[in-house]
């Protein structure tokens, strides 16, 4: 019975790494003049930025309107809490692509800038998954 137990979650890890693997990538964005690693996630609603970057790049940012109250895998909330803030729309070039995008404000030192659903459905790139690429 433990064989069996230990052979479901070996499965299940493998396949949440496989998920993992096909849901979030990282690749370089160009914010200005840094290079700056992006996570790029099938699964993020909105655009993230961290305060450490926004703070050390003097980045200007706007209260929001509405606070947005952020949720995490299984609803669990964010932990640096509700998001209040938001940049001002940055110029981003992101592989073939140039755009603007407002980041919303969130404590996120290993992901410092995340690049979600909206930017993926609006410029619908193409992604090579070997080598984290994003083309046109």
């Amino acid at each position: 019975m433990e064989n069996a137990y230990e052979e479901i979650v070996a499965t299940l890890q493998s396949l949440q790494q496989q998920v993992e693997d096909l849901t979030h990538r990282q690749t370089q964005v160009e914010m200005g003049h840094p290079l700056h690693v992006a996570l790029v996630d099938l699964g993020v609603s909105s655009c993230f930025i961290h305060e450490g970057l926004k703070k050390k790049h003097g980045i200007p940012v706007l209260r929001k309107n509405k606070t947005v109250v952020a949720e995490v895998v299984d609803r669990w909330p964010l932990a640096s809490g509700n998001i209040t803030m938001e940049t001002i729309p940055l110029g981003v070039h992101l592989g073939d692509h140039d755009s603007h995008i407002c980041f919303n404000v969130i404590s996120s030192p290993i992901n410092m800038v995340i690049i979600g659903m909206p930017w993926l459905k609006k410029h619908n790139p193409e992604i090579n998954w070997e080598n984290n690429k994003i083309t046109s």
